[in-house]
């Protein structure tokens, strides 16, 4: 008889893998921008255009997303990745993919083999997990999804300074997100992540020529007046294909903290190593007086912070194998829970019940053996 709990060992102690615990070949599957009900693909992050003289704004007030999938679709935050990857990469073969993650996932594993990679130390957490096929996929568990900033509160500048700086050419668009594939170690892993931005000023031409010509395909079909239309029969989303796709050299992290804080490059590099992301705007400010925040190019930054960091890496590594073995021994369709307990010092995967992450027409598409034929030519017949 299977047992219902499974302890992952203490933080800090996973054991090492034989293989580097380096990023490689990395895809950009789908983008999605994200306006009312709609999942538009394929999206375009906003334009940031930084300031060439000090500027003060206000402090941010009113309604702001924590996990903007799931206050919008909360029965099903992660369709709109699968969604999104279909309609971009109708031949994806998600039986060839182990893990399917919001970066956010990963970076909480991180924190749990280097307590230290986050400023604000270990803390509790709680991953959904879910079997479909033979991959194994994440879901954000949090009980905050929508932040409230009234008029007398404080919670900093950064929304402020990003609609200040950033251009959007999809008209209300509320957010942006990516989708990238990767191997780590001996996985291949499926990571969607917000993007704050991008460099208007990096050309398409520094783009790997898969890109451009993903690019050219999305200029031809998606028009901004292409109507939206159902996302499928058992869904409450509508999809409207617009945007082009903007190479990954020019994409980018934004941060803002007070100049007394500073932010520090370490503080923020997971993030930017789990998304591949090459590009950071520090902007610091005196009680909202911006000074000239520059764009950096922090990608040799990044794989450098990945040469010293082996050792974590390869035990992030070894950890996410050992729970997608667990996951998968109990097949298609299992559940879990995994969730850090801070009083036991312990990683636990417990066997749940809940309804399943996405609509069951989603299931039908995805779920293929290895004899089976590609996505395309399922849904063709």
């Amino acid at each position: 008889m299977m047992t219902n709990r499974f302890d992952l060992l203490c933080n800090g102690t996973v054991g090492f893998v034989d293989y580097p615990g380096r990023v490689i070949v990395i895809v950009q599957l789908g983008r999605g921008a994200r306006r009312l009900a709609h999942h538009r693909c394929a999206g375009v992050p906003g334009a940031v255009a930084t300031p060439t003289r000090a500027r003060r704004l206000p402090k941010d007030t009113g309604r702001f997303y924590i996990a903007q999938n799931e206050a919008r679709n909360p029965g099903h935050p992660l369709e709109p990745l699968f969604r999104a990857v279909l309609l971009s990469r109708p031949s994806f073969n998600l039986g060839e993919v182990d893990l399917v993650s919001d970066r956010n996932n990963l970076r909480k594993l991180f924190s749990f083999v280097d307590p230290a990679s986050d400023r604000n130390g270990l803390t509790p957490f709680t991953i959904n997990v879910e079997v479909v096929g033979s991959t194994v996929v994440f879901c954000r568990d949090g009980t905050e999804t929508v932040r409230v900033v009234g008029a007398h509160q404080f919670m900093g500048y950064n929304h402020e300074f990003e609609k200040a700086h950033t251009v959007n050419s999809i008209e209300g668009s509320t957010g942006h997100y990516r989708i990238i594939s990767y191997r780590f170690g001996d996985h291949k892993l499926v990571v969607r992540h917000e993007l704050s931005g991008h460099c208007s000023d990096v050309q398409a031409a520094s783009a790997t020529a898969d890109a451009l010509a993903d690019s050219l395909s999305l200029l031809a079909l998606t028009p901004a007046d292409t109507p939206a239309r159902a996302a499928g029969p058992d869904s409450k989303l509508r999809i409207k294909e617009q945007g082009n796709l903007v190479p990954l050299e020019s994409t980018m992290e934004l941060k803002t903290r007070a100049m007394s804080n500073g932010i520090v490059l370490a503080h923020v590099v997971t993030q930017l190593w789990v998304a591949q992301t090459p590009k950071l705007v520090r902007a610091c400010h005196d009680r909202g007086l911006f000074v000239e925040p520059r764009v950096e190019d922090v990608g040799a930054y990044v794989k450098s912070w990945e040469a010293t960091n082996q050792n974590h890496l390869r035990n992030l590594s070894g950890l996410t194998g050992k729970i997608v073995e667990l996951a998968r021994g109990h097949g298609d369709g299992a559940m879990f829970t995994l969730s850090y307990e801070l009083a036991e010092n312990k990683l636990v995967l417990r066997k749940a019940c809940r309804p399943r992450m996405l609509p069951n027409d989603l299931y039908s598409t995805l779920v293929i053996d290895d004899t089976s034929p590609t996505i395309k030519e399922k849904a063709e017949k």
